[in-house]
């Protein structure tokens, strides 16, 4: 293989590597019955808030849904809601999500490279997204935690942080940085955060709108062989 510079690749997690399933359903489930417990019931998020969710931080849904209610939204409220949230997550009991087709073929071989870096950059709270991993054991692919997460009020900041905190923990710069998701707000936080897209149409959207050039794959197993090279290019 060619030498290159290092690369970062952080990945979202919902409809990128797992599907919505087992304890993905858990999570919206879990932000109802926080609402509920501390404000008032709500049917689902989407259907409170009249909009999709897909793409959205968690940080910023439930800002969203304090605005509605007329709650304060003060760092404070929305840590309560946030701890309150992921508390009842924990809680429930847990079915393990599935795989998507490819995710664990292409850990492994982004694993053996040795200029790549891999982390997350995903709208779900901490402690939901790495529950989600460790279910899945998808979490041994991604041992030292390198993440931005659900904290943020946009995507485009998780992304930055995962990549500092990944400069951080290798000790050196990234020449190249890329963000695979599965939504249009996945490629909007790459391109704002100065990283590269890839959208893999494994989650509830599958046309995209995209004509700047981006790779676009249907998943990782059938778009696996094309993924490595446009990384090692």
């Amino acid at each position: 293989m060619q030498k290159l510079g290092r690369v970062f690749i952080s990945f979202d997690i919902d409809g990128t590597l797992i599907a919505f399933g087992g304890a993905s359903k858990n999570h919206p489930l879990s932000v109802c019955q926080a609402f509920s417990e501390l404000f008032f019931p709500i049917e689902s998020p989407e259907v409170f808030l009249k909009h999709p969710i897909d793409g959205m931080t968690d940080y910023v849904i439930i800002k969203e849904i304090l605005e509605k209610m007329e709650q304060d939204t003060s760092d404070e409220t929305i840590e309560m809601v946030k701890e309150k949230i992921e508390n009842i997550f924990i809680g429930y009991p847990m079915s393990i999500p599935d795989i998507l087709p490819g995710v664990t073929k292409l850990l492994e071989e982004l694993s053996q490279i040795p200029n790549v870096t891999i982390g997350i950059a995903s709208g779900n709270f901490p402690r939901i997204g790495w529950k989600k991993m460790e279910l899945t054991n998808l979490i041994e692919y991604f041992p030292s935690k390198i993440c931005g997460m659900g904290l943020h009020s946009s995507r485009k900041n998780a992304l930055l942080e995962a990549k500092e905190v990944a400069e951080r923990i290798v000790g050196a710069e990234f020449s190249k940085c890329i963000h695979i998701g599965d939504t249009i707000a996945d490629h909007k936080a790459a391109k704002d955060a100065g990283f590269i897209p890839v959208i893999v149409k494994t989650g509830r959207h599958k046309e995209f709108d995209i004509n700047d050039g981006s790779l676009i794959i249907e998943n990782f197993d059938m778009g696996l062989d094309t993924l490595i090279e446009y990384i090692q290019q």
